[in-house]
């Protein structure tokens, strides 16, 4: 709804290990070490090993599912290049694209222990 600010630097995810998901009827938990939460009501795109693309619909819970080789792997590179995607490069060579696919409302949350971003 908002897309990204781009005066923010997400580099503060770096290095934060993936260490439980939390699925519901129409909202994804990505729980991180050190209290940091993404909540997604929004598309993902997971880009695996090979390339390949598995789209994930947070409204979908089978979907999720997906995401369970995330687990344990830590964010090494966040890269916003684009206004309406965050990509979350992670330790195990899987990355995460989370869009900002929601015209009327918000697609996700970033919240820490100092601040939250919502886009």
């Amino acid at each position: 709804m908002y897309g990204l600010d781009k005066s923010i630097s997400f580099q503060f995810l770096v290095g934060k290990e993936l260490l439980q998901l939390c699925i519901g009827l129409y909202q994804l938990l990505l729980n991180f070490n050190e209290n940091i939460v993404i909540s997604t009501e929004c598309v993902l795109r997971l880009i695996n090993i090979d390339g390949s693309i598995t789209e994930i619909r947070s409204g979908v819970p089978s979907l999720s599912k997906h995401l369970t080789c995330l687990l344990g792997s830590t964010i090494e590179n966040v890269v916003s290049e684009h206004d309406r995607e965050l990509t979350l490069v992670f330790s195990n060579d899987y990355k995460l694209v989370i869009l900002d696919s929601n015209e009327d409302e918000e697609s996700f949350t970033i919240t820490t222990p100092n601040q939250e971003v919502i886009v």
